[in-house]
């Protein structure tokens, strides 16, 4: 009887199984080191953060560990370690895949390679964005190689290039991480976000209470030397969509009966130093103008409102300097009460002492009486 040939696999065979178990080997200790790290971060926390201690001692046990954890480069092991396992892994998969599939059927192998080309493309396309968007929120664990081999490459072109003589424009002193690279471009592009978070904190407010923050927030943020050129670049729709919600939240303060004496005068302060800030001394002028012309009926009689625009009398734009004298000398006649406050705003407004104002008012109230 005739022995059969001893069996030998194909080569292609000792390459895909080798290649499947490897991968298979390294996911499964991906996995216990994942649980490890899990277990090492809550023995970390339950040691450093002990529920009856004193502060001094859960300081001294949290920097010792802390020393630890730093000395062994646990960061190292989960920011690096685990993904490259983890890509390792189905990087050795795909592999033995593509292997298996190419010597099984051309057709099979050819639209998986072709899924795989798609996938792995894409993945090189999110791994370099961060570098070519630094605002991009798509990163891949190798973005920081990437970064850094993009980064050393240029570092050694302009090493070589003044090595020769040639000036270059960027200078690299160390080389910085993607984090770093998206700081120092909002650094430059400055202006620009801040207006965007000032228009986005904007479109957020829902309440009063966060609008009058706001308002209150708004001179400080253009008065500021970190901010620079705020009203450069304010788009039309945002400057039409402020008035008009200043306005209404004005509208709402001063018609309503259920907001105290003092929040409707710090309310009004509010809006008129934002509208001046924001938008310009015409928009602080018109609402001034609406007040003067009873829009607020209940403006015209409060001497504490009285009392805050008679400094707006000194403005340096005439226009708003008449509406407040106006509308002072209106609060003035319409007063319900007649008391200090009032006696203080009428000497304030017409610049004369207490003894003066009260002979003249005096011989005012003597002329009207009978003799």
């Amino acid at each position: 009887m005739a022995k059969p040939p001893p069996f030998s696999p194909p080569r292609y065979a000792i390459w895909v199984n080798s290649l499947w178990f490897l991968s298979l080997v390294i996911s499964l200790t991906c996995a216990l080191l994942a649980i490890l790290l899990h277990q090492w971060a809550r023995r970390y926390a339950s040691i450093t953060q002990p529920p009856r201690s004193s502060p001094h001692k859960r300081a001294r046990i949290r920097t010792f560990y802390s020393d630890g954890v730093d000395d062994m480069q646990l960061s190292w092991v989960v920011e690096s370690l685990l993904p490259t396992l983890l890509h390792l892994t189905l990087f050795l998969f795909f592999t033995g895949l593509l292997i298996f599939l190419f010597n099984i059927d051309h057709t099979v192998f050819g639209a998986v390679a072709g899924w795989v080309g798609f996938s792995t493309a894409m993945y090189a396309c999110v791994t370099l964005l961060p570098i070519v968007r630094h605002d991009s929120p798509y990163y891949t664990p190798l973005s920081s190689t990437a970064w850094f081999l993009y980064d050393s490459t240029r570092y050694m072109i302009s090493r070589a290039l003044f090595c020769f003589g040639v000036e270059t424009n960027k200078r690299f002193d160390r080389l910085a991480g993607v984090d770093k690279a998206a700081e120092e471009t909002a650094k430059k592009r400055s202006s620009e976000i801040d207006r965007r978070a000032l228009q986005l904190t904007f479109d957020s407010l829902d309440e009063d209470h966060a609008r009058e923050q706001f308002f209150d927030a708004v001179p400080g943020f253009y008065r500021s030397n970190v901010v620079k050129h705020p009203q450069l670049g304010l788009s039309f729709l945002f400057q039409f969509k402020f008035r008009r919600t200043l306005d209404e939240f004005l509208d709402r303060t001063l018609s309503s009966n259920s907001i105290s004496e003092s929040l409707r005068v710090n309310r009004l302060l509010i809006c008129l130093n934002a509208a001046q800030a924001a938008c310009g001394p015409s928009t602080a002028s018109r609402v001034l103008d609406d007040i003067f012309d009873g829009h607020w009926p209940k403006v015209l009689l409060s001497v504490e409102i009285g009392h805050y625009l008679g400094r707006w009398s000194n403005s340096n734009n005439g226009f708003i300097a008449m509406c407040a004298r106006s509308i002072v000398s209106c609060i003035i006649i319409n007063a319900p009460r007649r008391d200090g406050r009032w006696l203080s705003l009428v000497m304030d407004q017409l610049g004369v002492s207490e003894r003066v104002l009260r002979l003249y008012l005096s011989k005012a109230i003597a002329s009207y009486l009978p003799t």
